[in-house]
Formats: C-alpha cells, structure tokens, sequence
C-alpha cells in the first residue's frame, strides 16, 4: 500500500479523478419612570390623602419588575450544543421496511472486519423490490451500500465504503425473519453477467436499480438523519472523500470553530486542518491520506507514512525510483512540521503550466521510526491561480508534530 500510494503522488493524480450558532437577540424591556404625583387642595380628609401614596407603591413595584428582568436578560447565558462523543451509538436500523433491519444487521456483521476501526458503520439500502409470495423464500433485490464514518467534531466523514448489490433470501415463517442466502452481484467483469442473472432483463429491475442508486446520496442521507435523531446526536453533515460535505436535514450550519479538526491520528502524528478545504482517508495502520475539495481544493493531495520496515536509506531510494522520470531536486536540513529533525526533501521541477508539483520529506526519529510525506498541486505561472491549494497544503504541514 506504501508504494501504491508513493506511485499515486508521482503519477500527479488530482483528488478529482480520484473517485454558528449566533446568539439570539434580546429584547430587554425599557425602563419607564414613575408617573409623577400631583398635590392638589383639597379638605383634610385622610381617605384622600392616602391615593396618590397608592399609586407611587404601585409604580415602584413595577419598576422592581422591570429592573429584574433586565437583571435575568443581562445574565442570559447561550447554552452551547452538547457536542457528540466517542463511542457513538452502534447502527441499528429504525425503518418500516420489514425485511431492512435483517439484511442490515447481516451485512454489518459480515463485513466489519474489512473495515477496521469506524467511529460509525451504516448501512443504507437502496431496495427496487421485494417479492412475498413465499413466506420461506422471501426475495428482497437492492443495492445495500456500507460507509465507515470517522467523526470529525460534528462532521461524519467516510473514510470507505462498499456497495452490495444482489438478492436477500429471507424465510418469514418463525416468529422473526432471517437470511437463509444471498445472490451477490459480482465485480468487473462479473457485474453485468450476474446482475442479470440475478434480476432478470425483462421487468426493469436493473434500469430501476441504476435510476435510484444515482440518488444513493439522498438515501443515505435519510438514513443518517434517522439515526442523529433516533440517537439525539449533534451532528450536522456528513463528507465524502474529495467532495463537499452533504448536510443533515434540518440541522444547523456547521461553525467556523467545528470546522477546524486538529487531529491525533493511529499512525503517530497530529495535524490541523479545515473541513471545508481537506477530507480524510485512513489507508491502513501506518498510512493516511488528505484530499482537496472538487471545485475548491481539487488539485491537493498529501500522503502521510510511518515506515516501521525500512532505515531512512531504504526509504530515500524509493521515493528516488518512484521519481526517476521526473527532475527534481534534492535538499537537506529543513524542517518537517514543527518537528526539529533534520529532514530530506525531494521537489519535482514542474515545466509549464497544468504541471503536478510534488514534494516528499523524510524525517528519523530517535527511535530510528521513519515518516515521510508527499505534498501535492498544480503550478502556475501565476502563483494566484494555485495560492489556495498550495497555502492549505503549507499550513496543514507546517502544523504536523510527531510526539
């Protein structure tokens, strides 16, 4: 996966092809005075003298009124969100469908172990049809997509997925439903023979497959406002790797503060970075990968590594070979994040506009634990037209420390 990665950079692949709560206003009461009292002559009866008294104790007591609460107002204090912690609730699905809860359930068991760690591990299924007719052999046909959420603050980002495309054989004759068989649909090659086979060509199961699976955002969408709700989470959007983040329904924007992550991440290294710039992908337990935003950010990309296997030499000649069609130059001495360790840096020489700009570093722990990281965007000879990509890929790294 190291060198698939190394190659990734090299190759100048764009990310693209890859795949507040303001506070309310308050209405403070103005402050009125007390009517004035007027003498007047009048004979010395005391019932009489006894009324304007009446009215200045009423007018005080108003006044006492109003000056507690403006006292309550002025003391008015916004109750911040209550901010989702980890662990998150485990998936279940909350639905109507009769048979989803099921086939949920199936394939979240099955297939957690290809996924590693998930701050949160959905399931959304797209389901075209489902045939009752035999209450021992229940036929369910969809499309059934899996997302690993990692939470970001109160942003979910997918750092993978996998589509599950086939038909559920459920058996209904107990006192609760359960899978006795799948008719998966394959991959490549296998795709169009199995779906066929398995859907048929002749009642337009396949042609409402495609047509829905292209709202699949929509479905999961639905999905995840389901469990937010249904968990009380605050949790206002998720991401796709490469995309802008698809919001929750009726949840609130995110804040410029929920938008900053500053990240400890598995492979040993923390570093800031903004939502709405950068998303994330973990690709194993000693490698992760950052990529721009289609339309924003789309040309940046950087990889992080922590080479555990090979001695700073090692790793040196693999970016070298990684590089060879490439000019580049090499320097030493420099920094690598706020880590004070002489690194090795690799800069390619771009040669016109368009051109993909790649630069590795390499730093040696102490411990003889070796990182490296690649960096890259598109020149210009313009240095406006790439200055957002090349500054957000200039404070993410300058922001790296490694403990």
């Amino acid at each position: 996966m190291k060198k698939k990665i190394a190659m990734l950079c090299a190759l100048g692949l764009t990310v693209g092809s890859l795949a507040g709560c303001g506070q309310n206003n308050k209405n403070v009461p103005a402050a009125t005075e007390a009517a004035p009292v007027v003498e007047e002559a009048v004979a010395p009866e005391p019932e009489e003298v006894s009324e304007p008294e009446e009215v200045e104790e009423e007018t005080e007591e108003e006044s006492e009124v109003e000056e507690t609460e403006t006292e309550e107002d002025d003391d008015y204090e916004e109750v911040a969100p209550d901010y989702p912690t980890l662990p998150l609730p485990a998936y279940e699905y909350t639905g109507d469908d009769p048979y989803a809860g099921v086939i949920t359930e199936y394939i979240l068991n099955d297939q957690a172990q290809f996924f590693g760690d998930c701050d949160l591990f959905m399931l959304t299924p797209v389901i075209v049809k489902e045939d009752t007719e035999d209450e021992k052999d229940i036929k369910v046909y969809g499309s059934f997509w899996v997302d690993c959420f990692k939470l970001f603050n109160t942003t979910l980002e997918s750092t993978a997925g996998g589509e599950n495309t086939g038909v559920f054989h459920i058996d209904n004759t107990g006192d609760t439903p359960f899978i006795t068989a799948f008719d998966k649909v394959g991959d490549g090659e296998d795709y169009q023979k199995d779906i066929e086979k398995y859907f048929g060509v002749e009642d337009g199961l396949i042609e409402k497959l495609s047509t829905e699976y292209t709202n699949l955002d929509s479905y999961r969408q639905d999905t995840l406002s389901n469990y937010v709700n249904s968990n009380g989470l605050y949790i206002v959007q998720f991401q796709d790797f490469g995309h802008e983040a698809i919001p929750i329904p009726n949840a609130p924007m995110p804040t410029d503060e929920e938008l900053q992550v500053h990240y400890t991440s598995p492979v040993g290294y923390t570093i800031d970075f903004r939502l709405d710039y950068m998303t994330y992908a973990s690709l194993g337990d000693d490698q992760d990968m950052y990529g721009g935003i289609t339309g924003v950010t789309d040309d940046a990309l950087m990889t992080l590594t922590k080479w555990t296997d090979k001695t700073l030499d090692q790793v040196k000649e693999e970016i070298k070979a990684e590089l060879k069609d490439y000019e580049y130059e090499e320097t030493e001495g420099s920094m690598f994040g706020s880590i004070e360790a002489a690194t090795t840096d690799f800069v390619t020489k771009p040669a016109k506009d368009g051109d993909t700009v790649m630069q590795y570093s390499i730093v040696e722990m102490e411990d003889g634990t070796v990182f490296s990281f690649c960096a890259q965007n598109t020149f210009y000879e313009d240095d406006e037209k790439g200055m957002l990509s090349s500054d957000i890929i200039g404070e993410m790294v300058n922001s790296i420390s490694i403990p």
